[in-house]
């Protein structure tokens, strides 16, 4: 099962970068193309030929950029949380755990990750009827008009497998408690 939702969680951080990595080259893209028009329109009285002429060419900001960035970071970082999830790849801060004995620290590892479970599938619960509503009242973003819901349905795969790997590794934690001894293949005693 572990191997199972790591592979599914390193395709979603695949896709994720790839979506990331979209919306860096629109970003500077759209940097370029509006620190270009701003150029033009200051060569209007110097070479109006040449102005026009890049004008012409349509360069300038890309339409809906905020837009883009706004849908693609939410879709992005519910793509990456599957992973962190599965590898406990989440901020840490050990400042009071750091000389904790282990069996201690088992106990409030399978507690923080029963509470991030429930958390989490609460959130899907939520997101899930975000996505109905906005289904049903057609919200579309403003200049590019794109479907609020289609965002809402990526970040819900995304959020669902991370409930989901939640699920597993409260269980596993739970499991690691019980028993003492360690199951899944990660930093020992690391609570997050």
């Amino acid at each position: 099962m572990f191997r199972v939702l790591l592979w599914l969680a390193k395709g979603c951080a695949i896709v994720g970068g790839l979506v990331l990595s979209a919306l860096i080259v629109m970003v500077c893209l759209s940097i370029i193309g509006k620190i270009t028009a701003d150029i033009s329109h200051a060569m209007v009285e110097r070479a109006p030929a040449l102005s026009d002429g890049i004008l012409a060419l349509g360069i300038g900001p890309v339409r809906g950029d905020f837009e883009l960035v706004e849908l693609g970071m939410a879709v992005t970082i519910c793509l990456f949380l599957p992973l962190c999830q599965m590898t406990a790849g989440h901020a840490r801060v050990d400042l009071f755990t750091q000389n904790m004995p282990v069996p201690v620290l088992r106990i409030l590892q399978a507690f923080v990750d029963v509470l991030v479970a429930a958390v989490l599938v609460v959130i899907v619960w939520k997101l899930f009827e975000g996505l109905e509503a906005k289904h049903r009242a057609g919200t579309r973003t403003t200049l590019l008009q794109i479907p609020l819901w289609w965002a809402y349905l990526v970040a819900l795969i995304g959020l669902g497998l991370t409930a989901l790997c939640s699920l597993y590794t409260a269980t596993v934690r739970i499991a690691e408690a019980l028993t003492g001894r360690a199951i899944l293949p990660v930093v020992e005693g690391a609570v997050h």
